[in-house]
């Protein structure tokens, strides 16, 4: 079940978006200014299930107490084993997000008002500006490396061969960045950067304190164990069940310790500090610099 970043904004002035101003159950969904509001308050991920969840916190979807008009979005928890016709909002190519199960209504920012804090509300699809959306897509494609919160710590592997398990490296005394540079691949696959792009962070089966490894990446066949997802708040979430996190086992912090799964808890222990390498983008700058 792939899922896409993104943020949806109001078609008629996209200095604003779909967002809220908490990250709670039943917190409203309103219009933001993109321009004051932080990122992990507007941006989404675009299930397969149809399902539009916060990607601050992908536990929390996109839902509605009914499918009439008036009725004002707000924040659900997300269940992937039951999703209600509520839930279910997908773009129907025009930039509009109609409801799945009843496309007659649409997403729509109430009486068209661009102001922070606006509620975004169900209607009917009455062909107004105020039910258009520009949806653009989030994702980051860099090479990335993971560490535990501020330390020199980060996670990868000793040899970059199938089957090897994932664990806590000191970055200092790794052999190369490559043993734990990730990239995050639109299928939601982390693919190591060594051993030719071809091996994927994985873990035997979705369930906490699972120890995680490397597999054979097949574009093709990429299962729900390998679907992973930094949700831009510290913690890196399975896509088909976001309360599944990257833990480092028992919080040990030295070399070698295993990396497995865990239920999210908040702790030191999952919390994961991105750092993007733009060497590549550098030298390709430098290059242009010197022909010229």
């Amino acid at each position: 079940m792939p899922a896409t970043p993104c943020t949806i904004y109001y078609s008629a002035d996209q200095r604003f978006a779909i967002g809220v101003n908490d990250r709670i159950v039943n917190a409203p969904v309103v219009l933001r200014d993109t321009t004051r509001a932080p990122e992990e308050y507007y941006q989404w991920i675009l299930r397969d299930d149809s399902t539009i969840a916060l990607r601050s916190d992908p536990t929390l979807v996109l839902d509605v107490a009914k499918l009439a008009d008036l009725q004002q979005f707000h924040l659900s928890l997300y269940n992937y084993q039951s999703v209600p016709p509520t839930q279910q909002w997908s773009d129907d190519g025009s930039g509009r997000y109609r409801n799945v199960g009843n496309p007659n209504f649409v997403i729509d920012n109430l009486k068209r008002v661009t102001k922070d804090g606006n509620p975004i509300i169900v209607h009917t699809d009455n062909g107004s500006i105020a039910q258009q959306w520009t949806t653009k897509d989030d994702m980051e494609l860099k090479p990335t490396r993971f560490y535990l919160g501020q330390s020199n710590f980060a996670f990868g592997v000793k040899r970059p061969i199938s089957g090897a398990q994932v664990v806590l490296l000191d970055t200092s005394k790794a052999p190369h960045k490559d043993y734990y540079e990730w990239i995050q691949k639109e299928d939601n696959t982390f693919v190591l950067t060594a051993g030719g792009g071809v091996l994927v962070l994985d873990t035997a089966k979705l369930a906490p304190q699972q120890n995680m490894f490397l597999s054979v990446y097949d574009p093709n066949n990429v299962t729900k164990t390998q679907q992973w997802m930094y949700d831009d708040n510290s913690y890196i979430r399975s896509v088909p069940q976001p309360s599944l996190v990257i833990d480092d086992k028992a919080s040990v912090v030295a070399d070698g310790n295993p990396i497995w799964t865990y239920g999210f808890n908040g702790s030191s222990a999952q919390q994961w500090r991105p750092v993007y390498d733009d060497s590549l983008e550098k030298s390709a700058e430098e290059g242009q610099t010197q022909a010229v």
